[in-house]
């Protein structure tokens, strides 16, 4: 995994950047690691991070993207946004990056999007309707539901936002994402795009990458391990991060 900084004992170090989030209700994690390590920003010009938290997934992109493109994060907890800017003020890359802290169904952008990601809630939706019934509920776990943004609303979002050459990318575990994909294509969304992801060669799926166009004919199906049997990173894992890990 990244380093811990010296001088930034909270932040996370990548070779490009560095992401501190002490901040955010939702930490640095493989998640989005691995998301935004596998997306290709390719020719995008307008990119978007869904629930931006930290800006990891937003420098990710930084780092990938065209030097002219514009990239936008959006997030709703105050604390996170603010932290989401200075570590994309720190970062320097030559895109136009704003971070905007705002409910994102409220945001109806005058240029549609070539590529949206999100590395979104996980709750599910019984658990986000306890929520929103409790609202002195943790930060952590406001993140983590889908009390402010449900599935339904972000695939909506995202369907709306999204060109018509665009694709729609996130990363879900893996028990929610058939649900998933039925309240996309309910939204126009088609399934271009699926990745395993397992934590060992003999264990089941824990996280699956899903990447959504709006007409596709096909079906790419194909999976990610991290780790071989000697609990050491495997050779696809590292190929695939080698680009953000300092180690790899």
């Amino acid at each position: 995994m990244s380093s811990l900084s010296a001088e930034r004992p909270m932040a996370f170090r990548f070779k490009k950047f560095a992401v501190e989030h002490d901040r955010c209700a939702m930490k640095v994690g493989t998640d989005s690691i691995i998301l935004g390590s596998w997306t290709n920003p390719a020719n995008a010009k307008y990119i978007l991070d869904i629930g931006s938290g930290s800006g990891i997934l937003t420098l990710m992109m930084a780092q990938k993207a065209l030097p002219k493109a514009m990239i936008t994060g959006i997030e709703l907890d105050e604390r996170a946004h603010e932290q989401s800017e200075q570590n994309v003020r720190r970062a320097h890359f030559p895109q136009a990056i704003k971070m905007l802290n705002a409910d994102v169904k409220t945001i109806y952008p005058s240029q549609k999007y070539d590529l949206i990601i999100s590395n979104p809630p996980y709750y599910k939706d019984e658990i986000a309707a306890d929520l929103r019934r409790n609202p002195i509920s943790s930060t952590r776990n406001q993140a983590r539901s889908q009390a402010s943004l449900s599935h339904e609303e972000l695939c909506a979002t995202a369907s709306r936002m999204l060109a018509k050459d665009g694709q729609f990318v996130c990363i879900l575990p893996t028990q929610e994402i058939e649900a998933f994909i039925v309240k996309a294509k309910a939204e126009g969304l088609v399934l271009e795009d699926r990745v395993e992801i397992h934590s060992n060669i003999s264990a089941t799926s824990i996280r699956t990458i899903v990447r959504f166009v709006f007409a596709s004919n096909v079906l790419n199906v194909s999976r990610l391990v991290i780790y071989d049997n000697e609990g050491q990173y495997t050779e696809e894992y590292k190929s695939l991060c080698k680009d953000f890990y300092l180690n790899f």
